[in-house]
């Protein structure tokens, strides 16, 4: 009876923790699986694991003054993506030994995991093993912030905040189709679908669109500034006019006519507790008051 309970109790930690191996895996077979991967394909397999971990993760770093790579160039704006998101420092690093070391452990470093070694000769199928092992290890914690549209049911904000990220930010998604996801069941319902294989979304907080602005919008000098897009349309980023932010949340603003979502931070950003306070009557929320805080504190 009790091999059987720890069996069982095996299977659910294994079924529970996340797993990204076929969204890293796509379009290869067995076959190619089992052989030697390169390189230029480790460093896909990394920008792939970032996007599942860090969805429209900004800019950290600036290119080197010599950087030189064309834009024509077929491998441009992966070299690019590295080396701005401080996987990379150089456009040549792909042909250094040890160059999958580096980059793995650069993403270990965002986690504070400690540094570990492997070798140049490995197969695709061990390195996606790997970083798929580096996914599921974390214990990510990414709290959902809602809010209503026009209607009770229609969701006008569709966003996660991620305070336990290399970069802190808002990652605000394009309103799902009211017909597929919808507040018809209340929230709690809807929030799953905001997870991705990387992480599983279980707090939240849900309110009317200005009230949400309100939460990260406390004082007259703060401002919304978009940092990264998808697909990517910011020539650095973009300053949010004050007073229409709630276009932006949802979608309306014409800046975001082609864009699935993006990442927004928040400047001179002052928490006032006894402003939160105040509106925490207005939001819906499976976090305590003490949580909420810290929430917006960044912490």
């Amino acid at each position: 009876m009790r091999i059987l309970f720890v069996v069982i109790i095996l299977f659910f930690s294994v079924s529970l923790a996340q797993d990204c191996f076929l969204e890293l895996s796509q379009n290869w077979t067995d076959e190619e699986l089992a052989g030697q991967v390169t390189n230029l394909e480790a460093a896909v397999l990394v920008q792939r694991a970032v996007d599942l971990l860090e969805p429209n993760l900004p800019q950290i770093t600036s290119v080197p003054f010599d950087f030189d790579l064309s834009p024509d160039d077929e491998n441009y704006q992966l070299i690019r993506f590295l080396i701005e998101r401080d996987l990379m420092d150089y456009q040549n690093d792909l042909q250094e030994d040890g160059i999958k070391n580096r980059l793995l452990n650069r993403i270990r470093s965002w986690y504070g995991l400690p540094a570990i070694e492997i070798g140049d000769d490995l197969t695709r199928l061990e390195l996606i093993q790997i970083i798929n092992n580096i996914i599921s290890s974390l214990d990510l914690d990414p709290v959902a912030l809602i809010a209503s549209g026009n209607t009770s049911n229609e969701i006008g904000l569709w966003s996660i905040i991620r305070n336990d990220s290399v970069y802190p930010r808002m990652i605000v998604f394009r309103p799902p189709n009211q017909e597929d996801i919808n507040l018809a069941n209340g929230v709690k319902s809807v929030i799953s679908q905001l997870d991705n294989c990387a992480y599983r979304v279980e707090k939240y907080i849900f309110s009317s669109a200005d009230t949400a602005k309100q939460l990260f919008l406390s004082n007259f000098d703060s401002r919304m500034i978009i940092v990264d897009s998808s697909p990517d349309i910011l020539d650095g980023y973009l300053k949010v006019e004050q007073g229409l932010e709630a276009d932006y949340f949802s979608f309306l603003s014409e800046d975001l006519a082609d864009v699935s979502s993006y990442a927004a931070v928040f400047t001179e950003q002052e928490i006032k507790p006894l402003k939160i306070m105040r509106l925490l009557p207005r939001v819906r929320t499976n976090m305590n008051p003490k949580q909420i805080l810290n929430f917006l504190r960044g912490q």
